[in-house]
């Protein structure tokens, strides 16, 4: 969108103080404008009211908060300028149609406490990074000793021994998006585990620019969850028009290890089904219970 210079400056003091109180005197003082020509003005390239392109900002900001860290949900409300978390639910879930927890719940699945943008190798392998909700309990390594194709294989394995629900490290890594804009992709290996509890599969996520989650496959509707010899697995994504960064990865969680050789990423043809999970996944097919029985 190409706003007029006073819409940009306006917009511009908007990203940088959504922290603090931000009413309409405060920026059209700002930028040197009355308040009615500069309400009507912004409403008119925008297609916002003030109140609402300042909400909408906080949410979007919200949903980072969700994303990338542990504050309680009641925190990032207070810090998003909502009253309760009542208001700050109804108002978040409008936009993003789910409610923060189930949010934060979804998107964490692979990127959490912001360290999927964050190397935390202890274990040299080239072009790869561990990252995960608890990376401090897996580590990493290429193993010349087991191997399906290729003369080694790398290995994700665990190094704790107490898990929490749901916790997990993968290796992964990212690159951008621009040669598969419009493309359907697949990214495969073999896998090879040893499952003392929990899980392993593939993982393929694709991020905005602002890094949303566009399309996203961790292959939770087939993990595998015993201990198993090589086998062929697959993620298969649209990388939509907005795409800018896919990442990929091998996921473990709890304790035990998994060995992955002969990866690739390639385009597939579009009669190639999609593995993508979508939110509708997570939600009943109707409404329950609306007599509260």
């Amino acid at each position: 969108m190409n706003y007029s210079l006073y819409i940009k400056q306006a917009i511009s003091y908007i990203q940088q103080h959504l922290n603090k109180d931000l009413t309409l005197d405060i920026i059209s003082d700002h930028i040197g404008y009355s308040r009615y020509h500069f309400h009507r003005l912004f409403k008119k390239e925008t297609g916002l009211s003030l109140y609402d392109y300042i909400q909408q900002q906080r949410l979007v900001q919200a949903s980072m908060l969700l994303k990338y860290t542990n504050l309680p949900i009641l925190e990032i409300a207070y810090q998003s300028h909502f009253h309760s978390q009542e208001s700050f639910t109804r108002a978040f879930k409008k936009i993003f149609h789910l409610p923060p927890k189930k949010y934060r719940t979804l998107n964490q699945t692979i990127t959490c406490k912001g360290e999927i943008f964050m190397s935390q190798q202890s274990s040299n392998i080239n072009g790869w990074f561990k990252s995960g909700s608890a990376s401090e309990k897996y580590d990493m390594t290429i193993d010349t000793s087991v191997s399906h194709i290729r003369p080694q294989s790398a290995k994700l394995f665990s190094i704790a021994d107490n898990f929490e629900e749901e916790e997990f490290g993968t290796i992964m890594q990212q690159f951008k998006a621009q040669s598969f804009i419009g493309k359907r992709v697949k990214f495969s290996a073999f896998l090879k585990t040893e499952l003392l509890t929990g899980s392993a599969g593939l993982w393929v996520r694709v991020d905005s620019k602002y890094y949303d989650m566009l399309a996203f496959d961790n292959m939770k509707d087939r993990l595998i969850t015993t201990t198993t010899d090589w086998n062929f697995y697959s993620c298969v994504l649209d990388v939509p028009t907005q795409a800018d960064i896919i990442n990929i990865g091998i996921l473990l969680m709890g304790k035990g290890q998994v060995w992955i050789d002969s990866c690739q990423f390639q385009e597939v043809p579009l009669t190639e089904n999609i593995t993508e999970i979508s939110p509708s996944q997570f939600v009943p097919d109707f409404p329950e219970h609306l007599d509260f029985s």
